[in-house]
């Protein structure tokens, strides 16, 4: 036995030090080929300049113009270029000063003067906030007497060059200064990831662990989530534009903004709240994809792949707690598929926005609270439960709730098994609330430094009064309860909150735009209610028999049902006291809870199915049920809007 243990400690170890040794040159080679790599334009044919030239007339039109600021001051503004008479392929803009905002231009091309024929264009195109340069290729490269710029904004134009080759896009490696602390930073965090992977929830052995078929469903998940996040537009989703001004913000500037640096129509914007995490980690992934891919589009993605991992990772933590809280592998991968495949989950996948974020926090916290109470608390179950706090604190205030239950459930649970051991329980409450504070400290304490407003509210009313157009000002907005309209009416009357709310939380697309047929929602409101009528009928029955959960079953599933309640609860209160809003998304911190539930009434009603093979029957209906919910809104409703 002290054989076998000296043996394995001494596996432990190897492996250990091979990943620290993985890590450090991962850090090192991210340094090296990738932070320290630039992306550089080159051109078949050297560009000339044709701005300010002699050669080439200038000639705009419906602009104010003051010291190269081109200012726009009726509709229809245009730069033309007159007597180029060259073959032009390629055209650059040059900007002085960065864009303040998305800027569009559309380009025509002549080969008679002012010839400008709508066919003879490049079609209407955004230039992205924060541009210097912009290249826009032509057709054919023909010889072209004049050019026309049609530019919708202000701008401070440096330069336009014209080339007669097309351009390429390569990246230069040890371009930039090599850094130390960009390596030390990386090699932490990897640590970070190594410490959860060898302590955290891949060590648990047994029917915990994942089998190959659901590391395959997770890899397939990924990819199909990336093809969400991959068709659509910028703004397709609600605010999605709000939150990427603030991604690009810190991938341009190396920080948040402060102050009114970054404002909005409505005056204020989104880093005027601590719960700034998936634009942060969204900066980071645009750092890395930049050197590489540094078109508008590609660094898009890079952002909204946060939601597609988050997304993912969520599913994971699904099919974890499944399997501590359902006996029966068919319940479980019939809640994991309901979970995965709900179109407005994979819809959140898709773009840039704190929900999914949320979300991912929720159920780590689920999965801790069930690890905890069926295993018993350790150290690296309080380090998973820290983690998903963090994470929900960093995002959406929706998910608070399960921040103040899992204080709740975590005391309790641990008092149950352990009455005595009062000592342990401080060093566990410990450990949650100084990972916590590490983590979340610092975004918390630098909006009270800055602002002195802890959680963002005052200051977004503020730079809201200060800043918006007049009839969004927060001065201006009647609230619905100040209107008299009761809350029955606002929730079941005219404005049906209740409903709309309920078709956007299964499947409603782009800005609050695009519902599913009512024949579709009335089908998954059905298989909804069939597993929570399973659970109701499942409790009336216990009831009846006399039979008594524990009382740690009863805390588990009554922070289930008050995270779910609170959460609805606060998106009912903000909408009757705030500003209307009538969305499924702020109750998706509630969606675990109800898959949960409906899991429970599923396991009861199939235990009337004695044989097993029709008990995979019908979960493989339901399974499919799900997957085809999800296919048919992605090519009915997603892809045609």
């Amino acid at each position: 036995m002290l054989t076998s243990r000296l043996q394995n400690s001494y596996k432990n170890r190897k492996l250990l030090i091979a990943l620290l040794l993985c890590a450090l040159v991962l850090s090192l080679l991210l340094e090296l080929f990738v932070f320290t790599a630039e992306r550089r334009t080159t051109f078949d044919a050297e560009p000339l300049s044709v701005y300010g030239s002699g050669a080439v007339q200038l000639v705009p039109h419906n602009y104010t113009v003051s010291d190269h600021r081109y200012t726009p001051r009726a509709t229809d503004p245009q730069l033309i270029f007159a007597g180029i008479n060259a073959p032009v392929k390629t055209v650059v803009l040059r900007f002085a000063e960065p864009l303040a905002v998305k800027t569009p231009v559309e380009t025509f091309y002549s080969t008679a003067s002012f010839d400008f024929e709508q066919q003879n264009s490049v079609r209407r195109q955004t230039m992205p906030s924060g541009t210097t340069e912009y290249i826009i290729s032509l057709p054919n490269g023909a010889t072209y007497t004049d050019i026309r710029l049609d530019i919708d904004g202000e701008f401070v134009l440096a330069d336009v060059l014209v080339s007669t080759g097309d351009y390429h896009h390569r990246v230069d490696f040890f371009a930039r200064a090599f850094s130390v602390a960009r390596p030390v930073l990386c090699f932490l965090f990897l640590l970070g990831a190594i410490a959860f992977v060898l302590f955290g929830l891949l060590r648990d052995r047994g029917e915990r662990g994942l089998c190959a078929w659901e590391w395959v469903l997770l890899g397939l998940l990924f990819v199909f989530y990336t093809a969400w996040a991959t068709e659509q537009p910028l703004n397709y989703g609600p605010d999605e534009t709000m939150r990427y001004e603030v991604t690009q913000f810190i991938f341009e500037h190396g920080r948040l903004p402060v102050y009114d640096e970054l404002l909005s129509p409505w005056g204020f914007s989104y880093a005027h709240s601590p719960t700034v995490l998936c634009n942060q980690l969204g900066a980071i992934l645009m750092k890395l994809v930049s050197p590489f891919a540094s078109d508008a589009r590609s660094l898009l993605v890079a952002a909204r792949m946060v939601s597609v991992i988050c997304a993912t990772l969520s599913v994971y933590f699904v099919i974890k707690c499944c399997k501590l809280l359902f006996a029966r592998a068919e319940v479980r991968y019939t809640i994991v598929f309901l979970v995965a495949f709900m179109p407005q989950f994979v819809f959140l996948s898709s773009y840039v926005n704190n929900d999914i974020v949320a979300f991912l926090g929720v159920t780590a916290i689920a999965y801790a609270w069930l690890l905890g109470w069926k295993c018993g608390w350790k150290i690296r179950y309080a380090l998973l439960l820290a983690l998903g706090i963090a994470v929900c604190a960093l995002s959406y205030y929706n998910s608070y709730a399960w921040i103040l239950l899992s204080v709740f459930f975590c005391i309790f649970s641990y008092l149950a098994a352990k009455p005595k051991d009062r000592k342990g329980l401080l060093k566990l409450v410990g450990v949650v609330a100084g990972v916590v504070v590490l983590l979340v400290g610092y975004s918390f304490i630098r909006h009270v430094v800055l602002y002195g407003d802890l959680l963002g509210f005052q200051t977004g009313s503020y730079y809201g009064e200060k800043y918006a157009i007049d009839a969004l000002k927060p001065s201006n907005r009647i609230t619905l309860a100040e209107d008299g309209v009761s809350l029955w009416k606002m929730l079941f009357g005219s404005y049906g909150w209740v409903l709309t709310t309920v078709m956007s939380f299964i499947a409603c697309f782009g800005p609050m735009a695009y519902f599913s047929t009512s024949g579709f929602y009335a089908f998954v409101i059905l298989l909804l209610l069939v597993g929570l009528g399973g659970t109701v009928a499942r409790f009336i029955g216990s009831l009846r028999q006399g039979k008594k959960p524990s009382a740690t079953t009863l805390a588990f599933y009554l922070s289930l049902l008050l995270c779910a309640l609170i959460t609805v609860g606060l998106s009912i209160y903000n909408s009757y006291t705030n500003d209307f809003q009538a969305q499924g998304r702020y109750c998706y911190p509630a969606f675990l809870p109800l898959a949960i539930f409906c899991g429970k009434g599923y396991e009861f009603l199939l235990e009337r199915f004695p044989k097993k093979e029709h008990r995979y029957l019908l979960c493989g209906i339901l399974c499919t049920l799900f997957v085809c919910i999800n296919l048919f809104t992605y090519a009915t409703l997603y892809l045609p809007t």
